[in-house]
């Protein structure tokens, strides 16, 4: 299934419709989308912002990630865990059905972390061009931008998703 997006307003409810669009600007608008056990949410940056806020809320303690592309091949990839008391995130590139490397410029950077009540929760920030021959540049204009995500509800440790996995597109503007 594709991920389905929604809307929740940090303004009074009053601003908002069920299609998620809404009287107020866009910056002043979290938008959310549920895949299988992750849940992200993010503020769509506003035009002269550079950065993309994103956090993700995974409904287990294993590892999970977020991907842009259109399948394993050639996918930009940030996975994410709760280890040792500290959330890591890893920017890799998959380039097929294998595990992703890691690549050489990591431009991801973990804002908050935690795991509580089963549940863990990492915030982070990524440039929308990184510069990284290696990362997908999210554009404003891409309104049906390719995500997947993939999860282990049973290891910390990185490694093979199986059927644990959910593809779609979305709006992240």
């Amino acid at each position: 299934p594709s991920p389905q997006p929604s809307a929740a307003p940090q303004a009074p409810p009053a601003n908002s419709t069920a299609a998620g669009n809404s009287s107020a600007p866009a910056a002043s608008m979290v938008r959310s989308a549920v895949a299988g056990p992750v849940e992200m949410s993010w503020t769509p940056p506003a035009e002269n912002e550079a950065d993309l806020l994103m956090t993700l809320t995974f409904g287990g303690t294993g590892w999970f990630s977020f991907g842009i592309g259109q399948g394993m091949a050639d996918a930009d990839i940030l996975m994410m865990r709760f280890t040792n008391g500290n959330g890591e995130i890893v920017d890799t590139k998959s380039s097929g059905y294998v595990m992703p490397a890691a690549d050489g410029s990591q431009d991801a950077t973990i804002v908050s972390a935690t795991e509580e009540g089963g549940k863990t929760t990492i915030t982070f920030q990524r440039a929308l061009d990184t510069g990284d021959g290696d990362d997908k540049v999210i554009n404003r204009g891409d309104k049906a931008l390719p995500v997947m995500f993939a999860w282990s509800t049973t290891s910390d440790a990185f490694g093979f998703h199986g059927q644990d996995y959910t593809m779609g597109k979305i709006d992240l503007f």
